[in-house]
């Protein structure tokens, strides 16, 4: 089988890293330390091509890629952020200043995936320390929670 030669879509310095398609395929979501090189930021770019937009900044790196909201409209990834237990943010793509803060009720965030299941709410499973307020935390337990 022949298949097309691939093409570049980024020229910049730095590193780019663990690229997701949105949901129509429209879009790329990666992460740069284009702007610094000891941080990695959220960026978006036409899946054809084009000028990356950067979303928001230091976060951490999601295995998978950054996390598509169903309706592909917005991005979850974990801010990293010692101070606040590094929280799952949801970014919109379209508006990234309206960037916030998902009351997950866990701290220590890490990984995390997004789904829209059968009853029709997106859900979303992080691997996080524990729950806030928890006397004994563990490295790393699963947590799943409905979006809002």
């Amino acid at each position: 089988l022949a298949f097309p030669a691939p093409r570049p879509v980024t020229s910049w310095p730095g590193v780019q890293t663990r690229p997701s398609f949105s949901p129509d395929g429209a879009l790329i979501a990666f992460y740069a330390n284009h702007e610094a090189d000891e941080r990695f930021d959220l960026y978006t770019m036409p899946s054809a091509g084009g000028a990356p937009t950067r979303l928001l900044d230091d976060v951490m790196l999601n295995p998978r890629g950054p996390a598509w909201a169903p309706d592909g409209k917005s991005i979850l990834v974990v801010k990293h952020d010692d101070g606040a237990f590094n929280p799952v943010w949801r970014v919109p793509v379209a508006d990234p200043e309206k960037a916030r803060v998902v009351s997950t009720g866990t701290v220590g965030n890490a990984d995390l995936d997004v789904v829209r299941r059968a009853d029709g709410k997106a859900w979303l499973a992080v691997a996080a320390q524990g729950r806030l307020g928890d006397t004994v935390r563990d490295f790393r337990r699963i947590y799943t929670t409905v979006l809002e």
